[in-house]
Order: structure tokens, then C-alpha cells, then sequence
């Protein structure tokens, strides 16, 4: 997908310079994402290796049409997260946020004109002064869509950072530049964004053209690409099929299953409940097994991975009747489920194993020992629809 330059853009460049100078109070363009966007994104190291996924979303908020509801879940490393702001729709303005974490808990801060009460899991409340009005780190891709973007128009930002503090931004549009990403290419504006505690820079890259799509960002080399738009889907099941593999599998309305890579021999896919409860993996590796053999190859594999994390995870330890054979469609699977501790967390590890005459297959799912068993629910329906070439 290509866009191109439209009068319109030529015209705002054209009267670029009456934007010099204009505040964050200026007056916001029209909402310009369709109802219940949801967009993919890859994270990138500055080698180019990709390291986890973003997906964002916007809705209305449940039963006030005046304010909005952006969620961003983010699938990094060994965690999952998600968070949830609330913000005012005419001015764009934090009302409250919402954070669910896998590894650290769940918090949650409401705002006022003057002060943020910050809720963290196991902690005190906590009391932030703020200077007025504020937005979060997390809403400024949305922001920046709806804020009258030209070369050389600048304003500054009054932002509560990821950590809690409140500063403020400067943001200058540099210039117009064509992008390329997995999406496609795109014309966009070109957005600095000085931090003023401190010297560091970010920039982002925002459609040109409507719907003025967030395009990607770059911090110090670590990109953020977008991969794909669409919409949110709470009614449909998700079908996720690979064909080199012969890996498919059904997961409910909301979840999101996503391809992390793919090599000759061996893929792996993210899966992500709704509420990003849970960590969860899912690898697959070409290799034969003799049919005979399956049965006694799964155990091997499951001692030695238990092996593996009781050396690398705090009181590991597996529940002696957790372990089973089931079949799951003309395949045999192992399971055994894991407790241990992680800071000052009872976590759980869910395993499970499937092999076939061609492939290997190993499920692994970390959640949170309070949410497991909701968790597991819908994601052992997840599992009855696996299948494997």
C-alpha cells in the first residue's frame, strides 16, 4: 500500500509557517482513526532483529460517548503487559490508566487537574502533583494523529512519563518524509520529541494522509514499525494456520496470536489473552520421531526442560499430579504444571508437549498463580484445536 502526497498535505505545507509556536491548547483536528482501530507493530533492535509486538486499539468508552478508551498490549521478552488509558475525547486530556503486567502486577492512577493517585499492587497509594492537565507516555501515537501537524509547526507537551514523573515535550515537525514498514509506504511527517529532563530524542512518523495512521518510531536506533491495521473483533474466533509447520490452531474472540519468526527448521507464535494475564509461547521444530518413540520422547524432553527452569527459577518445583498423556486430535500431549517465585510473586508455568512423526511442539504459558485458573480455562480450549503436520 502506497500513499501519495494529496493537495491537501501541499497545501499545509504551503502555509506551514503559521504554525510556528502554537501551544498543546490549540485546537484538536477531528478524530481521524476508524471506530475500533486496532493496529500490529514490531519492536527492532538497531541490528534489525525483531524483539516483541505492540498492539494498539480505540474505542468509545463503555457508556460515555464523550471520552475514549486506548489500550496498547505489549509481548517483550519473557512478559506480557497491558495497558489501558481513559481519556477525554474533545481534548484528549488522561482521566485514568490502567496496567496489567505478568511479571510486576497491576496498577492503576486516576487523574485530576492537579494530582494523579497512583494504585499499585502490594504498595501504598501514592500522590503526584501535576502541573494541570496532563497526557500519558501511552496515548501520544494517538495525540499526535489528531494535532494539526505542518513542517516547522512546534508545541510543547505536558506528559506524565512511564515512570511516574511529570515533565514536558517539546515537539517540532521536521519535515515530510516517504517511510517504508511491513504496512507499506507512507507519507508522513516527520515528529522530534525532546525530552526536557534530559537530553534525549525521539521521533515519530505520522501519516500525512487521512486516517493519519501512528507509522512508526525510532528511540536511539530501537524502532517501532507498524505491521498491519484492522479492527477489533469480539465476535469472531481467531484462526491461526501456519503451512509450513502444519501448526493451527482456534483461539476466542479478543485473543491475538501472532507469528514472532520463522526460520527453515523452526517457528514461534505469541498468543495473548485479553486481559494480558499471561505470558505465552508456542514453538514448533521440524524433526522426525519414530511413532514407537513419541510416547518416551515427550517424557525425555519434558524432564529435561524441568531441569532447565529449576536451575534458572526460584523454588521450582512441579506438581507431582499436574503430569498427564492426553490425545488432542491424532496427537499425544504432555503436560505438568510448575510453581515458582518471581520477586515477590507466586508465579505458575503451564507446559505442555505435542509431538507427531515430523514435528515438536512445545506450549509454554506463565501466568500469575492468583489467575491461573481462569486463565486456564480458555486456554486449554485453545489447546483442543491444536494441530501439527
Amino acid at each position: 500500500m502506497k500513499r501519495t502526497i494529496s493537495a491537501v498535505i501541499l497545501a499545509v505545507v504551503l502555509l506551514s509557517l503559521l504554525s510556528q509556536g502554537q501551544s498543546v491548547a490549540d485546537k484538536l483536528l477531528p478524530i481521524s482513526w476508524a471506530d475500533r482501530e486496532l493496529a500490529e507493530y514490531r519492536f527492532r533492535y538497531p541490528s534489525g532483529w525483531r524483539f516483541g509486538t505492540l498492539i494498539t486499539s480505540v474505542e468509545p468508552g463503555a457508556g460515555d460517548p464523550q471520552k475514549l478508551v486506548l489500550e496498547s498490549r505489549y509481548s517483550l521478552g519473557g512478559d506480557n503487559s497491558l495497558s489501558r488509558t481513559e481519556v477525554r475525547a474533545d481534548s484528549m486530556e488522561v482521566v485514568s490508566q490502567r496496567i496489567n503486567n505478568t511479571s510486576n502486577g497491576d496498577s492503576r492512577t486516576d487523574y485530576s487537574s492537579r494530582q494523579a493517585r497512583l494504585q499499585t499492587e502490594g504498595e501504598p497509594p501514592k500522590t503526584i502533583e501535576l502541573p494541570g492537565p496532563i497526557f500519558t507516555y501511552e496515548e501520544l501515537p494517538f495525540l499526535f494523529r489528531r494535532l494539526p501537524l505542518a513542517p516547522g509547526y512546534k508545541t510543547t507537551l505536558p506528559v506524565i512519563t512511564k515512570a511516574n514523573v511529570p515533565t514536558r515535550f517539546e515537539l517540532t515537525v521536521m519535515g515530510i518524509e516517504e517511510v517504508r514498514v511491513p504496512a507499506g509506504t507512507f507519507y508522513c511527517y516527520k515528529l522530534q520529541l525532546q525530552f526536557q529532563l534530559n537530553e534525549t530524542r525521539q521521533f515519530y512518523w505520522i501519516e500525512a494522509d487521512q486516517p493519519r495512521l501512528f507509522v512508526k518510531s525510532d528511540a536511539n536506533g530501537f524502532r517501532t514499525e507498524l505491521v498491519n491495521v484492522g479492527k477489533v473483533d469480539l465476535v469472531n474466533p481467531v484462526d491461526y494456520h501456519d503451512a509450513v509447520f502444519g501448526l493451527a490452531l482456534t483461539a476466542p474472540p479478543g485473543w491475538i496470536v501472532q507469528p514472532q519468526y520463522t526460520f527453515e527448521d523452526e517457528t514461534m507464535v505469541s498468543i495473548q489473552d485479553p486481559e494480558a494475564r499471561a505470558f505465552t509461547r508456542i514453538s514448533a521444530i521440524a524433526g522426525h520421531t519414530e511413532k514407537s518413540a513419541i510416547d518416551q520422547q515427550l517424557r525425555a524432553q519434558m524432564n529435561e526442560k524441568i531441569r532447565q527452569y529449576a536451575e534458572g527459577l526460584q523454588g521450582y518445583h512441579v506438581r507431582p499430579d499436574s503430569i498427564t498423556m492426553r490425545p488432542i486430535g491424532q496427537n499425544q500431549v504432555l503436560s505438568c504444571i510448575a510453581d515458582y517465585v518471581e520477586g515477590e510473586h507466586k508465579m505458575v508455568h503451564y507446559l505442555n508437549w505435542m509431538r507427531s512423526e515430523n514435528t515438536i511442539a512445545q506450549f509454554n504459558a506463565t501466568v500469575r498463580a492468583s489467575d491461573f485458573a481462569k486463565f486456564r480455562e480458555s486456554y486449554d480450549r485453545i489447546l483442543e484445536t491444536v494441530r501439527i503436520k
